[in-house]
């Protein structure tokens, strides 16, 4: 997806064979920047503990990939309303999961994010 972003003037986001969006990186970028993202490196994360995020309000989408460091980390994917005002809550829920939270950062949304927000899952489901 970086290359493709780096490297397209446009982009088509396919899913089960039909495209459900199109336009030029920054285009589709922007129509998912109505909600923060909140990238959460973690030790001990079920999938299931990741899924129940989706019972918060504020949660709109959660996707978790695994790290490209060579640790038994993943990278949790929180797109979330009010993201600064529902971290607390988030951190706290997991740390009561005992999910082991090694790093937390907003990040500006990516093509894999608009990808998540298009099809409501990640690109290797």
């Amino acid at each position: 997806m970086e290359e493709a972003d780096l490297l397209s003037d446009r982009v088509a986001i396919i899913d089960r064979g039909k495209i459900v969006s199109l336009g030029s990186p920054s285009e589709l970028k922007q129509r998912v920047k109505s909600s923060d993202v909140i990238e959460i490196e973690a030790r001990n994360l079920a999938e299931q503990t990741a899924n129940a995020l989706q019972s918060f309000s504020e949660v709109s989408k959660v996707a978790i990939t695994s790290s490209s460091q060579p640790t038994d980390t993943e990278v949790l994917r929180v797109h979330v309303e009010k993201g600064k005002e529902v971290l607390p809550r988030i951190l706290e829920f997991l740390v009561r999961k005992e999910v082991t939270i090694t790093k937390v950062t907003f990040i500006e949304p990516t093509l894999e994010d608009v990808f998540i927000a298009e099809t409501g899952r990640s690109l290797r489901d």
